[in-house]
């Protein structure tokens, strides 16, 4: 599947990728806050 999918269906995300990463994943993250 993709993080999307994944993001969709957890209810905690753990976001320990490389600087600047998680920054541009937390819009995604907010989504579906």
């Amino acid at each position: 599947g993709t993080l999307e999918e994944l993001v969709q269906k957890v209810d905690v995300v753990l976001d320990a990728t490389s600087a600047g990463i998680g920054a541009k994943n937390k819009e995604l993250y907010a989504k579906y806050n």
